[in-house]
């Protein structure tokens, strides 16, 4: 979305359908599901940290994420790059990470794709 927007926006390309639900940046773009195609990953930005960081340094590190997030300023600026700002807790994230790899491993196995 944020390399598509603008180029939606100025009439470069057109957008066939959002990833799970509208975009509030592209309001008019239906998404796949509302256009009947049995399709619904949404995609995501996420910010990770190297494993073994002290939980206390986690914890300011997500705080100041979900401020960030928060501000009016941070939000507009990413809705013009056709970004949802969403802040999702580390442990949510990770379900998230686990249900995506899983799907896609789906997608690779029944298009005959080897996943090693």
């Amino acid at each position: 979305m944020a390399t598509a927007t603008p180029l939606v926006k100025d009439g470069s390309i057109k957008a066939l359908a959002a990833c799970g639900e509208r975009s509030p940046s592209l309001p008019d773009v239906a998404s796949y599901k509302e256009q009947g195609v049995a399709f619904d990953r949404s995609l995501s930005w996420a910010m990770y940290a190297p494993a073994g960081l002290a939980e206390s340094v986690a914890k300011k590190l997500s705080a100041a994420l979900k401020d960030a997030l928060g501000d009016a300023e941070v939000k507009e600026k990413l809705l013009a790059l056709g970004i949802t700002p969403q802040f999702v807790p580390g442990e949510e994230q990770r379900d998230i990470n686990a249900r995506d790899i899983a799907a896609w491993k789906q997608v690779a196995k029944d298009a005959g794709i080897e996943v090693k």
